[in-house]
C-alpha cells in the first residue's frame, strides 16, 4: 500500500486528515481535495488501488460513496456526483471509478479515506472520534511526479492555465521533488497549450 497513485487530477487538499477544533465531527478519517475549479463538479475520479467493489451508496454524512476493498486495506470515495462502478466490480489501479460532486455536503469536493484491514462488521467500529482503521492517506500517495503524470501537469494546464503556476507551487508539497526532467517535459507542454491561445 504504497506508491499509490493520487485518486483526482488535482492534488489541491482542501481538509487533511486528522484532528478538527472547529466542527462537530472531531476527527477528520481522510482528506479532502477539491475540483480543478473550485466549485463545479465533474471532475474523474480514479482508483488508487487494485481491488474488488464491495459498496456503493448514500448517507447523510458521505452522500454517494463506494468502497473498494484491496488485499488487506479499504479506501474509499465520499461526496461524489456519480460513480461508474457496482458492487463486486473489479477495479484497476487509475480506473475512473466517478465523478466528483457534492452529494452529502455543501462544497464540491472528494473525501478520500484509506482503512486498514479489510471491510466487515468492524469496518465503521470508532476509538473516541476517530474510526479505528482510519490512516492518512496522503502517507500513502506517489511523493514523486512520473512520466504517466505529465498528462495530469497538461490537464491542468488547459483547465485553467492562469492558475497553473499557482497550482503546481501548492502542490509541490505533495507531489514531493518533480524530477528535472519531467518538469521540462511538462513545461514544454504547457508552452505548446498557451502558444495555441
Amino acid at each position: 500500500m504504497t506508491n499509490l497513485r493520487w485518486p483526482t487530477i488535482n492534488h489541491r487538499r482542501t481538509s487533511p486528515f486528522g484532528p478538527r477544533a472547529s466542527t462537530k465531527d472531531k476527527f477528520h478519517d481522510g482528506t479532502d481535495y477539491g475540483a480543478i475549479r473550485a466549485g463545479v463538479a465533474g471532475d474523474e475520479l480514479f482508483a488508487i488501488g487494485k481491488g474488488k467493489v464491495l459498496f456503493v451508496g448514500r448517507s447523510a454524512a458521505y452522500g454517494l460513496y463506494i468502497i473498494i476493498e484491496c488485499d488487506n486495506w479499504c479506501y474509499l470515495y465520499a461526496h461524489m456526483d456519480s460513480c461508474m462502478l457496482s458492487q463486486n466490480d473489479q477495479v484497476v489501479a487509475g480506473q475512473i471509478v466517478g465523478i466528483m460532486g457534492d452529494s452529502g455536503t455543501e462544497a464540491v469536493h472528494v473525501h478520500v479515506e484509506i482503512r486498514t484491514g479489510i471491510y466487515g462488521p468492524n469496518f465503521w467500529d470508532k476509538d473516541g472520534d476517530k474510526f479505528k482503521n482510519s490512516v492518512d492517506p496522503e502517507t500513502y500517495f506517489r511523493k514523486a511526479m512520473y512520466t504517466e503524470d505529465l498528462q495530469t501537469v497538461v490537464d491542468v494546464a488547459e483547465f485553467n492555465s492562469g492558475d497553473f503556476w499557482q497550482n503546481l507551487i501548492d502542490n509541490k508539497a505533495t507531489m514531493g521533488e518533480v524530477p528535472v526532467s519531467i518538469f521540462i517535459s511538462a513545461l514544454a507542454k504547457v508552452c505548446d497549450i498557451i502558444k495555441e491561445r
